[in-house]
């Protein structure tokens, strides 16, 4: 069983590199907060956009 100073040392890291590349393939997610023309209510909208080449989709469903 590792001590706690050893598991500090032994933490996974990633590269700057590698950091860059997963955050650019992560969905862009936006959120928003509003009142209701009315007033009465708060409408809390969630968009999620991802975006892959045609060429992912294809190999999904099994086009060439």
């Amino acid at each position: 069983m590792l001590k706690a100073a050893e598991a500090e040392e032994s933490e996974f890291v990633l590269a700057p590199e590698r950091v860059a590349e997963k955050v650019t393939a992560m969905p862009i997610v936006e959120s928003r907060v509003r009142l209701s023309k009315d007033g009465e209510y708060v409408v809390h909208e969630t968009r999620i956009v991802d975006i892959k080449p045609i060429g992912y989709y294809a190999k999904m469903f099994g086009h060439q």
